[in-house]
């Protein structure tokens, strides 16, 4: 920038401006007159907003359209971890949600989210987030582990908590185990064949559930039970419910756990009160076989190939959907509902006024096992053997496939990991690989 100076000695620029003067002109924003005297010199008559000694440019006096031009070619994270902290005008420009919005657009072109965004999404996350996802599993940069050696029949639940560092599996053999993800190692063997660190005999039936609310994990089997085990103290069980039916799907919150039976029932217990029983719902003709709940609503999906909505607050049913096949998946976030069909498709329903949106051929064969819906991806598992990465937009389109050896009945996604559950003996990992944390 200094040479450009050098070639150019009469050109000079106002302090808060990037307009130019020469000599015997005006500055165009605070009129300084600049002229040269009889001895050659330069002559200015300033005002306090100006400055003509010639400075070099630096980065951050680049106009705004620049920058962010520059700012483009950069990693998401990189900008809002990172450069957002040099000065105020950076982050100032690294918080605009509307270049993020645009930045998305022009990166991803299909509408994202599929529906209207949330109060207060965080769009600048966002974009990183797709980022990341869309190089770790087109660029090939996802390592998988097959955890063995801890069960010895099908896997038919698996569920992770605390950012993934710990996955439970259970199993028709009846066992739920304790899986420690945290120090998996390709380049150590031993941090393999080690993962599992608890294995319990938890049920006298399948366990076909497992869901959490902080440390308490809740399990639902054949049995007709629905247990309680406190994560926090080397998994002790603190409670044992037992129902009228097999066991088939189960929700914790801080509120209320929600308990959908074989026999088309749902149970409905307050963990305030001891798990005093609140509720039977009775919205389905046949087995319930997944549920999403929030603070307003208890919504379940049927072998009946219906949709029920039950209103929490009116204490009765709100909506019934129904579809073309049973409904074996379900996952509620922001206002989407996702629901997975007996014949491969993917539903997309509005969760505020419950109106179907689209189905959607994602490229599964058979059942939709598992639905995980994240900011940068949007997972479906398959009694076809496969598991599909696909864009989280409108139309989702396929980002990656990882062929299995036999049918998956569930998994679970968190910070990154991926976890399957299938007919075979063992828990299947997949995390971002070493080569990948280098580059980041």
């Amino acid at each position: 920038m200094e040479g450009l100076d050098l070639k150019l000695p009469n050109l000079y620029k106002c302090r808060n401006t990037s307009d130019e003067s020469r000599e015997g002109n005006t500055c165009l924003h605070c009129s300084c007159f600049i002229s040269k005297t009889a001895d050659g010199s330069i002559e200015v008559s300033k005002k306090d907003c100006c400055d003509h000694q010639q400075k070099p440019l630096s980065l951050d006096t680049l106009p705004t359209e620049i920058l962010q031009k520059v700012f483009s070619y950069l990693e998401a994270k990189f900008l809002y971890c990172t450069l957002s902290l040099v000065c105020r005008f950076f982050n100032h420009l690294v918080n605009d949600d509307t270049w993020w919005k645009i930045r998305i657009a022009r990166c991803f072109p299909k509408k994202y989210p599929p529906l209207s965004a949330p109060d207060g999404f965080d769009w600048k996350m966002a974009c990183a987030t797709r980022e990341d996802q869309h190089r770790l599993w087109t660029q090939g940069l996802m390592q998988c582990f097959n955890l063995t050696g801890g069960h010895y029949s099908s896997i038919d639940a698996i569920h992770l908590i605390n950012n993934a560092a710990i996955c439970f599996s259970g199993s028709r053999d009846r066992y739920l185990n304790v899986w420690n993800l945290a120090n998996l190692n390709a380049a150590n063997p031993d941090s393999v064949r080690e993962a599992c660190v608890k294995s319990i005999q938890a049920h006298k039936g399948w366990i076909w559930s497992i869901s959490s609310c902080n440390s308490t994990i809740c399990t639902g089997s054949w049995d007709t039970t629905v247990k309680l085990w406190d994560a926090g103290k080397d998994m002790t069980e603190t409670l044992s419910l037992k129902g009228k039916s097999a066991v088939l799907c189960t929700v914790l919150l801080p509120d209320i756990l929600t308990v959908g039976s074989f026999d088309s029932s749902v149970a409905i217990y307050d963990p305030r009160t001891g798990y005093s029983s609140i509720a039977q719902l009775h919205c389905h003709s046949k087995p319930v076989l997944c549920m999403a709940v929030d603070d307003k609503y208890i919504i379940t999906g049927s072998e009946d190939k219906k949709i029920a909505i039950y209103d929490r607050a009116a204490g009765k049913l709100f909506e019934t959907i129904e579809l073309q096949s049973l409904v074996k998946s379900m996952l509620l976030k922001w206002n989407h509902l996702w629901a997975g069909d007996g014949k491969g498709n993917l539903h997309l329903i509005n969760a505020q006024s419950f109106k179907p949106v689209s189905s959607y051929d994602v490229g599964h064969k058979s059942t939709i096992s598992g639905i995980r819906f994240s900011m940068g991806s949007l997972i479906t598992c398959s009694t076809d053997r496969t598991i599909r990465v696909l864009e989280p937009t409108v139309n989702p389109s396929t980002m990656h496939m990882i062929q299995e050896n036999s049918e998956l009945s569930a998994l679970d996604f968190q910070n990154e990991t991926l976890v399957s559950a299938s007919g075979e003996t063992y828990v299947a990992v997949w995390r971002p690989s070493s080569e990948y944390e280098s580059l980041t």
